[in-house]
């Protein structure tokens, strides 16, 4: 299991290689440099990592897509045990349009909604959000899944009802790490291919994969060796925390 001093020393380098490639604002600088400091100061085998969705670590607009700007928030809580070290896992990814012709539909959002956009001066909205999550002692669900909606902060201006909570999609556990990842392979292509040949960055990412995915890999393999004949993959997985 990575420590604590492990993991903000990660989190440092993180930043200084997105923060060279130009793919975070300069305020996420600060809150990833704040949110390492915070871990650093945490017991070695239980530390927590939070970043505030009110200072979320914020990209630049997507290589892709240069309509789309994407941001990651997060509280995670790990526990010393070699089973499942992880207590507590939310990390929220957001993509918000930062265009006016893709946040406002015309025909389907009010003059109010309009109105809010001007009394801001900004065409921001999320367009698109998800959360890796944990289920709860006792409840049958995916130990570790991938949920849609969520609950929107204020300024998000977000159309999906908040109250949905299904369905919940399998999925390995991600932490603040390996969600860098996904948006940097899927936003910025041209400098994920290029940051995969730095050993440098590939350490920072394996680290976090054995810490919260070697785990669940596990398991499915188990499951796979076992083939229990009445139980599937999914019961299984729903099944561990039941």
């Amino acid at each position: 299991m990575l420590n604590a001093q492990q993991m903000a020393t990660n989190i440092k380098r993180l930043t200084q290689m997105l923060k060279k490639n130009r793919l975070i604002v300069d305020e996420s600088s600060r809150v990833m440099n704040e949110a390492a400091s915070n871990v650093r100061s945490c017991p070695p085998d239980e530390w927590e990592l939070c970043v505030s969705p009110k200072h979320p670590l914020e990209f630049v607009q997507a290589e892709s897509d240069e309509r789309l700007k994407p941001d990651i928030f997060c509280l995670i809580k790990t526990k010393n045990q070699d089973d499942w070290p992880i207590s507590h896992l939310s990390v929220v990814l957001r993509v918000w349009s930062i265009r006016q012709n893709i946040s406002f539909r015309p025909d389907w959002d009010s003059e109010e909604m309009r109105q809010k956009f001007d009394k801001i001066g900004s065409y921001k909205r999320v367009m698109f959000r998800c959360h890796f999550d944990s289920c709860s002692k006792g409840q049958y669900a995916p130990i570790y899944h991938l949920q849609f909606g969520g609950d929107p902060q204020y300024d998000e201006f977000y159309w999906f009802p908040h109250t949905l909570e299904l369905p919940r999609h399998p999925s390995p556990p991600m932490d603040l790490i390996l969600a860098c990842e996904l948006v940097v392979a899927t936003f910025f292509p041209s400098v994920y291919r290029k940051l995969c040949q730095d050993g440098n960055w590939t350490h920072i990412i394996q680290d976090s994969e054995l810490l919260f995915m070697r785990k669940f890999y596990e398991t499915c393999e188990n499951y796979f060796n076992l083939r229990p004949q009445h139980q599937t993959l999914l019961d299984h997985v729903c099944s561990l925390m039941f």
